[in-house]
């Protein structure tokens, strides 16, 4: 109940953003190496609970990989080591990923299709989430690039928005994501956001700003025990903000993983 209540009163803090598509690859993950398996276990602490050292842990999950770097299954667990539930990932083609998901009881709950189109360069043009249990359209993407191929915008068309919600994308030499606007109603920025990396591309910190230019939330990132691939084992993610209910707090979320290599 604490776990669900927490996340409860962390989204309240968040601003409101379009849907995201999993990411289903070692490169999408900044995973370096050939990964054969991530187990990740996740502590939060109350709001305003400053001591990293007393959070509870509230889950696990284990992730394999095939040997070409895609995801291939993933086992959500409580605190207590039960298993939540399964998910598993096929890829028909380049194009076309099934993910299945089970319940504890081994019995299938729901699967959804992906689909992706590219252009000539191999950059995606365009994502499509379909529930095919119930035969339903979840969301859809389409993306837009500069003439140097990098990503710079990302508009939303999913069922029941309209008019889209558009991303504007602004990225540093590396590639890397350092601003993101995000518009509503046909072109009213709704907030902005603004990204910094360390030299291993790990996020370490993220500013939201309102509408009114507001700094709302600092988001900040420590990474601990970089193994030998420069893969980060222990992460501190700090939310640090002002909300009308709440006043100032600080929430603090912790990431242990355990990584297996082929």
């Amino acid at each position: 109940m604490k776990t669900l209540i927490i996340f409860a009163i962390f989204y309240t803090f968040v601003p409101i953003a379009n849907a995201q598509q999993e990411e289903l690859s070692l490169k999408e993950l900044n995973l370096k190496g050939k990964v054969k398996e991530i187990t990740e276990y996740l502590y939060i602490g109350e709001i305003n609970q400053l001591n990293v050292d007393t959070l509870e842990q509230t889950g696990e999950s284990i992730t394999k990989f095939d040997r070409i770097g895609n995801k291939i299954e993933t086992a959500n667990y409580d605190k207590y080591g039960v298993l939540r539930n399964k998910h598993f990932y096929n890829y028909k083609n380049d194009t076309v990923v099934i993910i299945s998901n089970y319940d504890a009881d081994d019995k299938l709950k729901y699967q959804h299709k992906y689909v992706f189109k590219y252009n000539i360069d191999g950059s995606k043009i365009e994502f499509e989430e379909y529930n095919i249990t119930v035969s339903k359209l979840l969301s859809k993407f389409v993306y837009k690039y500069d003439k140097n191929g990098n990503m710079v915008e990302k508009d939303d068309y999913s069922p029941g928005i309209d008019p889209p919600i558009r991303d504007i994308f602004l990225l540093n030499k590396k590639n890397q994501i350092i601003e993101r606007d995000l518009y509503i109603n046909g072109g009213n920025q709704f907030y902005k956001s603004i990204m910094t990396y360390d030299q291993l591309g790990n996020q370490i910190k993220k500013e939201l700003y309102n509408i009114d230019g507001k700094l709302d939330m600092i988001n900040s990132i420590t990474y601990n025990y970089i193994d030998k691939y420069e893969n980060w084992l222990s992460q501190i993610y700090e939310s640090k903000g002002n909300n009308k209910y709440r006043g100032d707090y600080i929430l603090k979320t912790v990431t242990k993983r355990v990584i297996k290599y082929y």
